[in-house]
């Protein structure tokens, strides 16, 4: 059991106190091996929290910290909640990102939410001054953060911790404001639910910018004073193996990703047997729709790695929760149900019929406990067991609301209940989501999911893994919406227009649609957001401005 704090301050505190030399993080880069104590923590987070004072930040203020995940990540965060500050971990700029995007966006949540400083690395803080100078003097480089002595604050458990940012897919980032109580009690909770206990080894490849690598691979195990084994994102992205390769040599036991990295092992390792994955208790398909096919294809591909075939589970988690708000059982297979898509188009969940190619959906198990969830219909009525409608929430763990925007906050949060905008069903007492309200297309008289198409064209050899997207366009000659693809591909042009018919089939085999627009772009050429996700709203945009005309291919 682990045992509860009055806020993340006191939990890093006691860990530096009683186990000073326990590892917290232990990074891998290229074979090179370091690690970072509870002890070193609380010392280089006094020193930032000292840095802060004397530049005269006051509680409440807001800190912006852009680095690579290592031990001033850590101690910034931790050195400005010290203080009464509020950090919030923003993407750092790189080369697979459009900068233009990249900057203005930020230069517009900066203005709206006035940060007293930016805590930058060296490179980082550069590229802050060439494309920001307006924020040049709330710059606040690590290299001249020296040893510091902070002043006592006393925190008050219901202030707020930190903002988690999202990903601003479709619009602009949202901070969602966590309070140190919120945070501390969910993860304990969560801890418990998926059976992590003292002593638990954690593996983690993900950006600290998103919710599901702060919360599980940050705030978990500095509540529980665990430690984590972890890599950097982008080199994981270009040599995943690296990943098997950590678990097996450090015996590694918990780890999270996203769906699509279930899918990138799979292709990125041809010799699962040369790894050993048995210490893997549990592997969480957690932050975007999990599919049955990528989960079963895993536990298929890495059985001669001695992987239980109950270790991989289902996460359903967000921000505005903390982090889990339901969780599959460790101790046996996640459920899945094959649904009838003409039921699914009437907004029911129902077994698919005999001779029906079902839809294929993945349990994402019960409530972690003190949540409640309901489906409801667009007027945010109750709608009964087995109807398709938004997911709502109630529990503990809410959010204290969007930083700086309260007319969202009132939309989203009301009367203790969050309206996720999330799509699912309740059967047997267990969650199915199916997508997101702005991800379903109305278009030939049916309901179409984006993911789902995605997913089936991200597996037609040609398309570059990953880099899928789809969305609907209103067409004024047809009167009706039609569905879009775009996809990045390596392919040399002349083998491309075989590439668009192999898409087109299979989009008409595996769904029913055989779209009017193909857009083969070339690597790099999708739009995304400053998080590194494929912006829907944005490659929407640049299709209808005529953008990708010249490599759109009609029907």
């Amino acid at each position: 059991m682990v045992k509860i704090y009055t806020d993340l301050c006191s939990a890093a505190r006691a860990h530096a106190q009683l186990c000073p030399d326990k590892s917290f993080y232990t990074v891998l880069t290229r074979g090179d091996v370091r690690e970072f104590t509870f002890g070193q923590l609380w010392g280089r987070s006094g020193d930032f929290a000292a840095a802060y004072q004397n530049r005269g930040l006051r509680p409440g203020d807001l800190a912006i910290i852009s680095m690579p995940t290592g031990p001033d990540l850590f101690s910034a965060f931790v050195g400005a909640m010290r203080m009464g500050a509020v950090p919030a971990i923003i993407p750092y700029p790189n080369p697979k990102q459009k900068a233009e995007l990249f900057w203005n966006s930020h230069a517009t949540l900066f203005n709206q939410i006035e940060p007293a400083v930016f805590v930058l690395t060296g490179a980082i803080a550069d590229s802050y001054d060439t494309y920001l100078p307006q924020f040049s003097s709330a710059i606040l480089r690590c290299e001249d953060v020296g040893p510091g002595t902070p002043e006592p604050f006393a925190i008050d458990p219901q202030s707020v911790a930190f903002l988690q940012h999202s990903s601003g897919t479709t619009s602009l980032k949202k901070g969602v404001m966590l309070t140190h109580r919120a945070v501390v009690d969910h993860v304990v909770t969560y801890a418990a639910q998926c059976g992590i206990g003292p002593g638990a080894r954690l593996f983690s490849w993900l950006p600290l910018y998103h919710d599901m690598g702060l919360i599980s691979c940050f705030m978990l195990p500095l509540v529980a004073g665990l430690t984590v084994t972890a890599m950097d994102n982008f080199e994981w992205v270009a040599r995943p193996v690296s990943m098997l390769q950590a678990i097996a040599d450090h015996r590694l036991e918990y780890a999270w990703m996203p769906n699509f990295g279930f899918a990138h092992l799979v292709r990125a390792c041809p010799n699962p047997e040369a790894y050993d994955l048995s210490s893997l208790k549990a592997i969480f398909n957690c932050s975007e729709p999990c599919r049955p096919e990528t989960q079963d294809r895993f536990l298929m591909h890495f059985a001669p790695s001695g992987l239980n075939p109950n270790a991989l589970q289902v996460c359903y988690a967000m921000a505005e929760n903390v982090f889990a708000v339901t969780q599959t059982d460790v101790s046996r297979p996640v459920g899945e149900m094959a649904l009838s898509p003409a039921a699914f188009d009437r907004g029911l969940a129902e077994p698919a019929a005999p001779g029906e190619v079902p839809l294929m959906v993945a349990s994402c198990g019960r409530p972690v406990p003190g949540n409640t969830i309901a489906i409801v219909d667009d007027a945010r009525r109750p709608l009964p067991e087995g109807h398709v409608g938004e997911v709502a929430i109630a529990g503990p763990s809410l959010f204290a609301g969007y930083n700086r925007r309260p007319d969202l906050t009132e939309r989203a949060l009301v009367g203790g209940t969050y309206y996720s905008g999330d799509l699912g069903f309740v059967r047997d007492g267990e969650l199915y989501i199916t997508g997101r309200k702005d991800d379903l297309i109305l278009a030939y008289g049916r309901n179409l999911l984006a993911h789902e198409l995605e997913a089936l064209v991200n597996d037609v050899p040609g398309v570059k893994p990953g880099r899928v997207v789809v969305f609907d366009v209103w067409s004024a000659m047809t009167n009706t919406a039609e569905v879009v693809v775009m996809a990045e591909t390596i392919l040399p042009p002349d083998e491309q227009q075989v590439l668009i018919r192999s898409i087109r089939a299979t989009l008409d085999s595996g769904a029913g649609v055989a779209p009017r627009h193909i857009v083969l772009l070339a690597d790099g050429d999708l739009i995304k957001t400053t998080s590194g996700k494929i912006s829907r709203a944005g490659n929407r945009k640049a299709f209808l401005d005529g953008q990708a005309e010249t490599k759109k291919e009609t029907a």
